[in-house]
């Protein structure tokens, strides 16, 4: 143990000193072990000086520490309340509405009987008959009407959404009379995923209870009836994609530019399913722009990593889903609200005609750039 150095500070300078630094420690979250001050400093303290202070004088500073906090109030409680008041009202009038969580994280999931028409060599574990449940309720809230099944690979996603096939055969997702509501549902996979959706759709249920046809090649059906008479449409990303862009941009044939309408996009389906819903993360490319102009009542996107390297990522899928309200553009002066970026110049907005600036994205401004 070391002699204590000789100082001209007075015990009571000395005390105020070691309150002053162990406030500044708890305020860091750091603890002291050892007190040290600048090499040149006459008045150095080291570690074996704290261990001979008496054990009295120890709590008369914790005493004080505590009487000086107890006045001037905790960093975490003016951090609390700085955060609290930046909340902007529109956003604080979202956080509030109960609905916009969709199904009651806080009331247990029930567990969905399996379907009926399910194989009964396939046995769906709890937590896939917790998911058929909660993919139902999903699709009967009016705000959502879908989501994103995020399970890990290898979890059971297609046989999830086989069963919700299943289990909702024939049936509208939205009590509608109208007659262009078909119960048809369109999945969207890649090109080597089509014939495993295929397989284990005949895996899973009893012969015939699903029609199926693969929406894929050159002699593909021309004819919208033909495929809303079917329960589910198999096609790919890529065949969305060009049937989009033959649509939207056309193509050249012997130097003349023509269009041709994408059956897929006319039809206005009973439920879209994306799997590898990730190959839409870049939000600007031509593939997730196709997916997101598909017409249906309900959407999933399944996808077993929804975020991989930005949470930009994640908007893709949001945006397909047409969650309210981070998929919208909004209206700063009136409550105009768009899917797109709908302006022509000179002129503002085509619904409203306020200009540029007085629109915002709800995501880029609350999850982006908050």
């Amino acid at each position: 143990m070391g002699k204590r150095k000789s100082t001209d500070a007075s015990p009571s300078e000395d005390k105020k000193r070691r309150v002053s630094k162990k406030m500044e420690s708890e305020n860091s979250e750091e603890e002291l072990f050892v007190i040290a001050s600048d090499e040149s400093s006459e008045d150095e303290l080291v570690i074996s000086d704290l261990v001979k202070d008496s054990l009295s004088e120890e709590e008369e500073i914790e005493e004080e520490v505590k009487s000086k906090k107890s006045k001037s109030g905790t960093p975490s409680s003016r951090s609390k309340k700085s955060k609290q008041s930046s909340v902007s009202p529109l956003a604080a009038e979202w956080e509030l509405d109960e609905g916009l969580l969709g199904t009651d994280l806080k009331k247990q999931l029930t567990m969905s009987e399996p379907p009926e028409d399910l194989s009964e060599a396939i046995t769906m574990l709890n937590y896939q008959r917790e998911s058929l449940s909660w993919m139902a309720d999903q699709e009967s809230n009016e705000r959502w009407r879908g989501g994103i099944l995020a399970d890990d690979m290898g979890m059971g996603k297609t046989l999830q959404a086989i069963a919700l096939l299943l289990k909702t055969r024939g049936k509208k997702t939205l009590d509608v009379s109208d007659s262009t509501v078909n119960t048809t549902t369109l999945v969207v996979a890649p090109v080597v995923a089509l014939n495993q959706w295929q397989n284990e759709i005949a895996k899973y249920t009893k012969e015939g209870s699903l029609k199926v046809l693969v929406y894929h090649g050159s002699d593909r059906t021309k004819d919208p009836d033909v495929l809303t008479s079917y329960d589910v449409v198999l096609t790919s990303y890529s065949i969305i994609e060009t049937d989009y862009r033959f649509e939207k941009v056309g193509y050249v044939q012997k130097k003349e530019r023509k269009f041709k309408p994408s059956i897929l996009h006319e039809i206005h389906w009973n439920r879209v399913i994306l799997d590898e819903a990730h190959s839409i993360k870049d939000r600007s490319c031509s593939t997730a722009k196709s997916a997101f102009a598909l017409n249906a009542d309900a959407r999933w996107s399944l996808t077993g990593t929804p975020l991989q390297n930005r949470i930009g990522e994640l908007f893709s899928l949001v945006r397909f889903l047409r969650i309210t309200p981070w998929s919208y553009y909004y209206c700063k002066k009136c409550p105009c609200k768009s899917l797109h970026w709908k302006f022509k110049k000179g002129e503002g907005c085509v619904d409203c005609h306020h200009s540029g600036m007085s629109h915002f994205s709800w995501w880029n401004k609350y999850v982006l750039n908050p």
